[in-house]
């Protein structure tokens, strides 16, 4: 029997895709019928097929990366025929005889994102909303850890082949991203919610158009503005972590706006307390009236940590007519959680072992993020809006003991809250000219951190060994405060910035010769304004001092002993140097062209001029301080890549699937307004001070401002694309820099705290060489002749690398040693099986980094490094209605520990042999989590 009898009543709808300017073939383009509901992707050729179609017409909707989509209606199908299509894709929106065609963007697939990736003129990394999906990570933290290079410091700072996070430039839709923490360049990865992520980029190399501040990567994350349906969701996650959840959770007292990660203003320094407390306009009464006007609850509290809870709720909306669009996203989404971890620490010096505690450290986090995006379009002008909002309040109690048998038994409290609100909005619009040769693109961003620690309580008890628990008492000052001990600070950090960017991008045509020139400014206006007061009781000599003393903490404070007659009363420690205002301001030009040369070789390169100032106002001590630096840079880079296939293809209209590319670039890196400021702080956690390079210590006696790090890049890459949202990428690149900005550790020893400060190195070179894999198994079910690996792809990265630094800062004594915060390798691998016709997605994903130095040490105090983890996760997702999903996930499987390792004999490693010693020690426990989502 004939296969034209056979299928009798059916036809075939086959076709190829094209650019329309290029005339290049697209490949892993989508193409849908409307009804019945039916799709393939476009092969390596831009071909496709849809085959077995019953007599009649259909309508098609064909859509890619950064083209228009097609909606094609009207398309016949006859018995025993074969309808062929030649489809050119391109931005304008026409009438193509009684064809319809609709504009949209898809950039949220798999595909789309490989695309992306093959398209750009610079070396960089995709993930999609589609992948995401897949992993079930809950934030962007854990996304961006998937992407080769790449991993996570505190489960929240992002660290690029190897380099810190102060390496590292973050952009949210076009425009800087604020960095969320004081004392450091870094933005929190955790406050993006996985779910309202469009994609995410990491560029690897620099280029005219990118920010010259960056020397590991340069992350884009982007929001959905647009949608390509109405659509409605909402998911509820319920999560257990071992040894956390059901166990004792401690925290102080909680006020209303607890759960709205709000209770700073109910911690506050009460109103009517005078900017001085210790003015001699104050007398004795006034001083005890305002002691007792403060929250003087120290009391701990001890409930059962329940599991975490989240629910995320988003709805999208697009209203279609002729070639107006009008697109609106909207999601909020609520999270409560608690972690309780016993925490081992220790210090040591050359000789001899200087402290040992145990923690028992709980931690309440609530937060809430909220995303209004809004976007227009309008033949070939779009107009976008987009909004992001976090909020976030955490309550954390510490409760340390010594174990220290050299020394008396020792019990010390930290109570403290803080509070991080970020928003972030974006206004960006696209505007194409003349047939797409001209094209306008601008954003101007506006971004808002406050940060608030209201009221960071400690406290420290003693007694001698042999002593009972009742003789433990603290040693309450009767002179100035110790602000360490029944110490209270309070901080505000309020910061803006302003910024604009704009590029008009120009396609020439001399003769049968095409090639774009880009041409844009950038400008950034950043303003900080940072305050902290310091208070600490204290209380004159008696007897009955003595006895109160000894009260527990939950009485010691207490109203009828603070403010009164022989009892405790506040003294206030704030220095001039408590607080600091800084500025930046930013104006860069660039220019930059894209020259192709031939069918295979692209040129893109150019200049970014950046000029910069810099200033910061101060004091130390009795001096003012103002410096304010000026600097002029010419950032040249050039990306090259050349395009090829091993086999001559059959056709004119090429999809190549090998392309090489290299590059070089000069980049920057800036120091921080902390890093400068003479601020000092005391921080619980390493029972350490952090001093900015402007204060004067060991390493710089008379203090100064940091000088910028110059960096030069080079990079190699080969990438091939076997096929639609495969590939298999080898890479290295080799760094060098001048002066980089190294964090370092000043300690004495004989039982001194050791202080942190920032200082500049001579210079480092950073090397090392990158793997990349993702691919589709179908493979095997060709080889077996059987279909059980087709809904099976794969993943694996592995990045290798090697630093040398020289200082000579360090007492005068040269060292070479690791970058601070340089891994020599990560690798993350994975697996994916994904059942569209039973619903079913499941994920199997292993990430490890090798030990990285963590501060940097001295001649008296050795280096402190971060030991290398593992770490497995697992995710479930089922449909178990048409709309309705349940999903189950395990993270953090292998429970590795996190270790900080003291590098005691100095040979550069971080083990637990050879004499080094841990300095921390903890154990996150594996997280398990369970949720539903409905999608309408």
């Amino acid at each position: 029997m004939s296969v034209s009898n056979l299928f009798a009543q059916t036809g075939n709808i086959k076709g190829k895709v094209i650019d329309k300017k290029t005339k290049e073939t697209l490949v892993g383009v989508i193409v849908k019928l409307e009804n019945p509901s039916k799709g393939v992707i476009t092969d390596l050729d831009g071909g496709f097929i849809l085959n077995n179609l019953p007599e009649g017409t259909y309508n098609l909707e064909i859509s890619y990366i950064s083209y228009s989509t097609k909606k094609i209606k009207g398309v016949k199908v006859n018995a025993d025929k074969t309808t062929e299509l030649n489809i050119e894709m391109e931005q304008d929106s026409k009438q193509l005889g009684e064809v319809t065609v609709s504009e949209t963007k898809v950039t949220n697939t798999e595909t789309a994102g490989v695309m992306e990736m093959k398209k750009s003129s610079s070396i960089v990394n995709t993930i999609s909303a589609a992948q995401i999906s897949k992993s079930q990570d809950r934030d962007a933290s854990e996304v961006v850890r998937r992407i080769p290079g790449v991993s996570i410091v505190e489960n929240r700072f992002i660290m690029v082949r190897g380099l810190a996070d102060r390496y590292n430039t973050v952009w949210m839709n076009d425009a800087c991203a604020p960095s969320s923490e004081v004392d450091k360049k870094a933005f929190s990865f955790d406050m993006v919610t996985s779910g309202l992520i469009d994609r995410m980029l990491v560029y690897k190399t620099a280029s005219p158009e990118l920010p010259g501040d960056f020397a590991g990567g340069m992350v884009k994350i982007y929001t959905t503005a647009m949608p390509q349906k109405t659509n409605f969701m909402a998911q509820y996650q319920s999560s257990y972590r071992d040894n956390s959840t059901y166990t004792p959770y401690y925290h102080t007292k909680t006020y209303s706006n607890d759960w709205l990660g709000m209770g700073y203003k109910d911690r506050a320094i009460p109103n009517g307390t005078p900017a001085n407390l210790n003015s001699s306009n104050y007398s004795t009464s006034d001083i005890n009236n305002f002691s007792r006007s403060f929250n003087n609850d120290w009391t701990i509290y001890k409930q059962r940590s329940d599991p975490d809870q989240r629910f995320n709720t988003a709805f999208s909306g697009v209203i279609k007519k002729g070639n107006f669009k009008f697109g609106s996203v909207s999601a909020i989404n609520y999270a409560k959680t608690y972690q309780t971890f016993n925490i081992h620490r220790q210090f040591w010096d050359s000789t001899k072992q200087e402290t040992d505690w145990t923690d028992i450290q709980s931690t309440g986090t609530v937060r809430v993020t909220a995303i209004q995006n809004f976007a227009v379009s309008y033949k070939d002008h779009k107009i976008e809006f987009r909004n992001f909002f976090n909020q976030l309040g955490r309550s954390q109690v510490t409760q340390r003991s010594s174990n220290y048998l050299a020394g008396p038994n020792e019990r010390t409290y930290a109570e403290l809250y803080d509070n991080r609100t970020t928003f972030s909005s974006q206004l960006s619009g696209t505007h194409s000219f003349f047939d797409g040769k001209t094209e306008y693109t601008w954003t101007g961003g506006y971004a808002y951190n406050h940060k608030d620690m209201p009221d960071y309580k400690r406290i420290t008890y003693n007694k001698q060994r042999n002593q009972p628990d009742s003789a433990y008492y603290t040693s309450i000052p009767s002179g100035s405060a110790n602000i360490t001990n029944g110490g209270r600070f309070f901080s505000n950090l309020n910061e803006t910035i302003k910024s604009f960017n704009h590029n008009i991008k120009q396609t020439i045509k001399l003769w049968n010769y095409s090639f774009d020139l880009n041409a844009g400014n950038y400008f950034e206006y950043k303003d900080r304004a940072f305050s902290a007061r310091e208070f600490g009781y204290v209380i004159r000599s008696s007897q009955q001092a003595y006895y109160m003393k000894f009260l527990p903490l939950d009485q010691i404070f207490s109203s009828v002993n603070v403010g009164t007659p022989g009892g405790f009363h506040l003294d206030e420690q704030t220095k001039s140097y408590d607080k600091y205002n800084a500025q930046n301001k930013l104006v860069s030009t660039y220019l930059a062209g894209n020259f192709p040369i031939g069918m295979h070789i692209k040129l893109q390169g150019g200049a970014r001029y950046e000029y910069n100032v810099q200033s910061l106002q101060s004091h130390v001590n009795q001096d003012t301080l103002h410096p304010s630096i000026i600097t002029k840079y010419w950032l040249p880079s050039v990306n090259t890549s050349y395009s090829f296939n091993f086999k001559k293809p059959k056709e004119e209209n090429k999809n190549y699937k090998n392309i090489l590319r290299a590059s070089y670039s000069k980049t920057l890196n800036r120091p921080e307004f902390r890093e400068w400021a003479p601020l000092y702080f005391y921080d619980f956690e390493f029972n350490a001070g952090i001093y900015g390079s402007l204060y004067p210590s060991v390493v710089n006696p008379t203090g100064g401002v940091l000088k910028i790090a110059e960096i030069q890049n080079y990079d190699v890459r080969y990438e091939f694309y076997p096929s639609a949202g495969e590939y298999i990428q080898f890479g290295a690149f080799y760094k060098t820099f001048i002066n980089p900005i190294q964090q370092v550790i000043l300690f004495s020893g004989g039982g001194d705290s050791p202080a942190f400060t920032f200082v500049n190195a001579d210079n480092a070179i950073v090397k090392g060489v990158e793997v990349d894999v993702r691919k589709n198994m179908a493979f095997i079910d060709k080889i077996l002749a059987i279909r059980v690996f087709k809904n099976f792809n794969v993943i694996g990265n592995i990045s290798l690398m090697q630093s040398n630094m020289n200082i000579s800062k360090v007492i005068n004594q040269a060292t070479k040693t690791p970058l601070q915060g340089q891994s020599p390798y990560l690798a993350n691998g994975g697996i994916y099986y994904q059942n569209d016709s039973t619903g079913t997605q499941i994920s199997l994903l292993y990430n490890i980094f090798g030990s990285r130095l963590f501060y940097l040490g001295t001649i008296n105090s050795a280096s402190i490094g971060e030991m290398g983890r593992k770490t497995l996760d697992i995710s479930i997702s089922q449909r178990i209605y048409k709309r309705i999903a349940f999903t189950f996930s395990v993270q953090n499987i292998l429970n590795a520990p996190f270790r900080l390792v003291q590098d005691v004999n100095r040979d550069g490693k971080f083990t637990l042999s050879n004499n080094d010693r841990e300095v921390m020690y903890y154990r996150m426990g594996a997280y398990y989590s369970a949720g539903i989502k409905v999608n309408f």
